[in-house]
């Protein structure tokens, strides 16, 4: 099955692979089924600016989830959490104005139910994951 591009790592979670993608100008977050390899769902994420590197791509970080909810991060835009099921938005964060020569590749991960995102000097958290609330931790 021919794929759009990206340096992102697939995650599995059911019968379900999440990965990001892009596509010219686009970025997307796409659900593929495992069994069959059709695409259940694909989604256009908000493209902020357009950063362009000789190395690296637009879509680096690994997507994350807890089965139910998909959390993706995107050098140009942010934040954006999607139902893992259906693909539809529940929320985005916009972060913006990255100073990163080769591209930012931090990935959300979930701890104990807390979305975390090491960027900038400390770790950006998401309490709970159903609305974003930025908070500075040192490290």
């Amino acid at each position: 099955m021919a794929l759009p591009p990206g340096y992102s790592s697939p995650v599995v979670s059911g019968n379900r692979i999440f990965l990001t993608a892009f596509e010219k100008e686009k970025i997307f977050t796409l659900a593929i089924d495992r069994l069959s390899g059709n695409v259940l769902w694909k989604q256009e994420a908000p493209r902020a600016k357009v950063t362009k590197r000789p190395v690296n791509t637009p879509v680096s970080s690994t997507p994350v989830t807890d089965g139910e909810n998909l959390y993706v991060f995107f050098e140009d835009f942010g934040l954006i959490s999607y139902a893992a099921a259906d693909g539809k938005e529940r929320w985005r964060y916009p972060y913006s104005s990255f100073n990163a020569p080769y591209g930012m590749a931090a990935s959300p991960i979930l701890v104990d139910g807390k979305l975390i995102l090491g960027v900038r000097s400390g770790y950006r958290l998401v309490p709970d994951g159903s609305q974003p609330e930025e908070r500075e931790v040192a490290v």
